[in-house]
């Protein structure tokens, strides 16, 4: 009697000011694994979770089937609700009926039905750890602030005092889901405070997972993964993008190849070649070769000349092919000797060493310089390689005076220079050439009586009256 005034009591308390029962909701429904049914035909239905009467007794329980590896009661809200805890009633009938069933039970939240998710896809609100021959309370509170759809008690818990009856049972008489809607908080359910969801208790702005800050209106850095960061600082969740460290993720990595440590900057894995440093940020020396040590900046190798573990030393003036890097004493020459120092101004001929190739090349340009001249000179001056002809007939009158004869010859010789007087077959009066060295003699009109072969030769003619002209008659 006293249980069912305090029950009364607490009813009317939450009349003036007490969280919304969301399990009697019109929207809400329930649902559970399995529905056992007693020897006089009456069905345990999950409703019995929800009609609003506490009472532990067999008959005002929802109860799950036997022989079964899993149990589970949902509640669908019908809605996403801010959910501020969730009060258990389970079966208990004192002398009767202890609750040792209800050993190690677990709550969660979730967006998804219990039928399209597993538990790690859900959020945890508690888990009961009791063991036999312990039993739990049969009325239980559990704090639950979240935002869910659906709220699931769930069992695999086979409870020895059952035997022979295998496999986990659940008897939840009833459950209380005490809550808001989205958007306000408090015993009263008031509106939240510029914002669209806040904390059911305190009413302090709840963010996505991509603002945060007092009123939700700061975007997380777009360099955090999946743009995700804490509600209240902005520390991105989930790390950082490549490239990209700090607790907001908002400093570059300075020249790390494979990201860098989130919290630290620390590059991960080797530098790239030349550069070295915590940061990758530090110029190996430029005498160094293949690089430097990453976290001191010893040198791996290197260039010819140089010594030292930072290549900072000359080799010997008497070491022509540079020395160990260790030692300083002089070596051999290396095969990559024709290797030098990018800022020294020392350069060496990339030539082949053999100098066979150099008397080929040599010998090429010689004879090319060769036949060009002589192609040359035989273009210019042609009339120098041809054989003269001395002709035995002359040509013409006697009266032609021996002027005219040589105007005559110093006419044609010149013209005979000129190639394009050679293409000719066949000259017929005088021509622009001729007209352009002086007086024009045709050689033909020396030999009246004579007769003629072609228009620069003149046959028959007395060989004593004119002298042979070596370009005129033939």
């Amino acid at each position: 009697m006293r249980l069912q005034e305090w029950t009364y009591l607490a009813g009317v308390f939450c009349l003036v000011a007490c969280y919304d029962n969301l399990s009697r909701r019109r929207t809400t429904t329930v649902t559970q694994s399995t529905t056992f049914k007693s020897d006089t035909d009456f069905w345990y239905n999950a409703t019995l979770a929800i009609d609003g009467l506490t009472n532990t007794s067999d008959s005002y329980c929802s109860h799950t089937g036997t022989d079964q590896v899993i149990a589970w009661l949902q509640v669908d809200l019908g809605a996403y609700y801010s959910i501020h805890s969730v009060k258990l009633f389970y079966r208990n009938e004192e002398g009767i009926w202890r609750p040792y069933r209800f050993r190690q039970f677990i709550l969660d939240v979730s967006g998804v039905p219990v039928t399209e998710s597993i538990t790690l896809n859900r959020t945890r609100c508690f888990t009961d750890n009791t063991s036999a021959p312990e039993v739990p309370p049969d009325v239980i509170s559990i704090p639950c602030q979240h935002t869910a759809r659906y709220v699931i008690v769930e069992t695999t818990y086979d409870a020895p005092e059952d035997d022979p009856v295998k496999g986990p049972i659940l008897e939840i008489c009833e459950i209380e889901i005490n809550g808001c809607e989205i958007g306000k908080y408090g015993d009263d359910c008031i509106s939240c405070q510029g914002c669209q969801t806040c904390n059911i208790e305190s009413g302090k702005c709840v963010c996505n997972n991509t603002h945060y800050g007092p009123t939700c209106s700061n975007e997380c850095s777009d360099k955090c993964t999946m743009k995700s960061c804490s509600d209240e600082t902005g520390f991105c969740v989930f790390g950082c993008r490549s490239g990209y460290h700090g607790n907001r993720c908002n400093i570059a990595c300075y020249a790390c190849q494979s990201g860098c440590d989130r919290i630290t900057g620390e590059c991960i894995g080797d530098c790239p070649v030349g550069m070295y440093g915590f940061s990758c940020d530090r110029n190996c020396n430029n005498y160094c070769r293949n690089g430097c040590e990453k976290s001191s900046g010893l040198c791996n190798e290197c260039v010819s000349g140089k010594m030292g573990n930072f290549c900072n030393t000359t080799c010997g003036d008497d070491c022509g092919y540079g020395c160990d890097q260790t030692t300083g004493n002089c070596t051999e020459r290396p095969e990559w000797y024709d290797d030098r120092p990018p800022d020294t101004e020392l350069r060496y001929n990339s030539f082949p060493d053999s100098p066979f190739i150099l008397y080929i090349v040599v010998s090429f340009l010689f004879m090319s310089l060769t036949v060009n001249v002589f192609t040359v000179t035989w273009i210019v001056c042609p009339n120098r390689f041809k054989r003269r002809e001395k002709s035995n007939k002359g040509c013409g009158d006697s009266s032609i005076n021996s002027t005219s004869i040589i105007r005559q010859s110093t006419v044609y010789e010149t013209a005979d220079d000129n190639t394009g007087y050679h293409e000719l077959a066949y000259i017929s009066g005088s021509s622009h050439y001729d007209e352009f060295q002086g007086d024009y003699l045709d050689p033909c009109s020396m030999c009246p009586s004579s007769v003629v072969d072609n228009a620069l030769a003149c046959h028959r003619c007395d060989p004593s009256s004119i002298p042979v002209i070596d370009s005129g008659c033939m």
